[in-house]
């Protein structure tokens, strides 16, 4: 089963609980962006999302909030009893494409460090692999010290447009996790390797998870 990018809140817990129970029981699960992120958060496997992880899709909270700051603001004349009024920074409409999208991760191209020996990695022999980072989907390296097939490098970035603080972020997080669940087996891509079918450094790794992920399990563990 292959879930790429989108909104699965629409799936009730029943739903979770079959595939859960369809991968403990031998199916194989491949996850993109922040289906990634639905599959850890509703304990499809044990991974771990970063702390700073949040989706930017419409509709979805940015990596970076893009909330309003709130600062709480005394009552004037010290009146202990009187509720703290916020204080709302306030900006230009026409400001919001660039702060907004400043705080975004889009297309930027990161450096990560490949397992070649992993069975995901297939056919590929040097180590270096360039990923097209698409979402925001931030994983934290398997506690499973073989199950971490990419991982990004400690300065990762290579070209685009990404903040400082975004690239900070995507350093040393998991690119790729392969992990086992029950008798199943789990591939989680922080990204779509198949990002609008041009970005083929990664659209192989896709592949190999298609046809071996089955093979895994009990291989590692």
């Amino acid at each position: 089963m292959v879930l790429p990018g989108g909104n699965y809140s629409a799936w009730d817990k029943e739903t979770v609980g079959k595939i859960k129970a369809w991968v403990n029981e031998g199916g194989t699960l491949i996850t993109f962006q922040n289906a990634t992120a639905w599959a850890v958060q509703n304990e499809i496997v044990k991974e771990r999302l970063s702390e700073t992880e949040a989706f930017t899709r419409r509709g979805e909270t940015p990596l970076v909030s893009s909330q309003a700051i709130v600062k709480e603001k005394a009552p004037a004349g010290g009146a202990k009893d009187a509720p703290a009024k916020p204080e709302v920074e306030r900006l230009d409409y026409a400001r919001q494409e660039d702060v907004e999208g400043s705080r975004r991760i889009n297309g930027a191209i990161f450096q990560a460090d490949l397992d070649i020996s992993h069975p995901i990695a297939f056919g590929i022999t040097d180590r270096k692999l360039f990923i097209n980072k698409n979402g925001p989907t931030l994983l934290l390296p398997s506690a499973n010290k073989y199950a971490t097939v990419a991982q990004y490098t400690s300065k990762p970035f290579i070209n685009g447009y990404s903040s400082k603080t975004n690239i900070g972020k995507v350093a040393n997080s998991a690119a790729i996790i392969a992990t086992a669940s029950g008798s199943g087996e789990v591939v989680l891509f922080a990204d779509d390797p198949t990002y609008r079918g041009y970005w083929l450094g990664t659209s192989r790794l896709f592949l190999n998870a298609v046809f071996f992920a089955n093979l895994l399990n009990g291989g590692y563990r």
